[in-house]
């Protein structure tokens, strides 16, 4: 067991990138590869060597962040009222969905001398206050001879992204967080907030009781809120034995948790094997 220990420890040292291997990378397509996941690029350079690479100015950053409130503003109007009128107020995750669809068009209709990229779920090199694997960024504008463009979307203040933010700042990018929903907005230095708490309120699902509150309710945003590496799982509601579970899936990450007597606990489908059937039925393999 300890020889196989030995093997595995030194395999897994050997497949983080060599400086020249980020570097190619950084300097093409943008987005390297290792095991089969996408990571940005841009942050293994600064995460290997410890430099700074020249920082976004502020004019730089005060722009983008321009065009980013102009696009949202026109979309907004439009667009949220014709969710509404379709759908009825949205949940969290479908404002999400609507938000990085736009983001993407953004990203593709920019100007410049390189038709700039967005990539979704890249992992940077660094692992958020409370996770244990690397964090993931929403969407990544790559810009051929331009700062790449970070974009994180948030229904509420999020410890991880200020975190990763912080990351991508200090490795050149140009960082964007678009926030709605509620909470306060206490961005690091040197990241541009998009406040859309106000534009998205009117479509918005929330009851006027708090979350804490509303046992079962809304298992998934608690879930989602109390273990950040999650904050980019596909979840699933699933009312079992009378109790509402939430089922996260991801490539690599996967569980599923309840909310009992106001706490998050892990439910193990090990334990259980009619759950374990019950999603393997609906074609989840935990």
């Amino acid at each position: 067991m300890n020889a196989a220990l030995v093997r595995v420890t030194a395999q897994a040292a050997a497949m983080l990138p060599t400086k020249a291997e980020a570097g190619r990378a950084s300097a093409a397509g943008g987005v390297l590869k290792i095991l089969d996941h996408a990571h940005w690029a841009e942050g293994w350079p600064h995460h290997l060597t410890g430099r700074r690479p020249r920082p976004v100015g502020t004019d730089e950053l005060d722009d983008m962040a321009e065009e980013f409130s102009d696009w949202f503003a026109d979309w907004a109007d439009a667009a949220l009222t014709e969710a509404r009128q379709a759908q009825g107020v949205l949940g969290t995750a479908a404002i999400t969905r609507l938000l990085t669809k736009q983001v993407g068009e953004l990203g593709r209709s920019l100007e410049g001398p390189f038709r700039a990229q967005p990539y979704r779920e890249l992992r940077l090199p660094v692992v958020p206050p409370g996770a244990s694997r690397y964090g993931r960024l929403d969407t990544v504008i790559r810009q051929l001879g331009a700062a790449d463009i970070v974009v994180e979307i948030d229904s509420a203040p999020n410890a991880s992204s200020a975190a990763k933010f912080a990351f991508a700042r200090d490795a050149g990018a140009v960082p964007i967080w678009l926030r709605f929903g509620k909470g306060n907005i206490d961005a690091p230095d040197g990241v541009a907030v998009i406040d859309l708490r106000a534009v998205i309120s009117g479509i918005q699902d929330t009851a006027a009781e708090p979350v804490e509150e509303r046992e079962g309710a809304d298992i998934t945003e608690r879930v989602q809120r109390a273990i950040p590496e999650l904050d980019h799982c596909t979840y699933y509601e699933l009312d079992y034995r009378g109790e509402i579970l939430c089922v996260a899936v991801d490539f690599s990450l996967r569980g599923v948790w309840a909310l009992r007597n106001g706490d998050i606990h892990g439910v193990s489908p090990d334990d259980d094997p009619e759950l374990a059937a019950l999603l393997l039925r609906n074609g989840i393999r935990l």
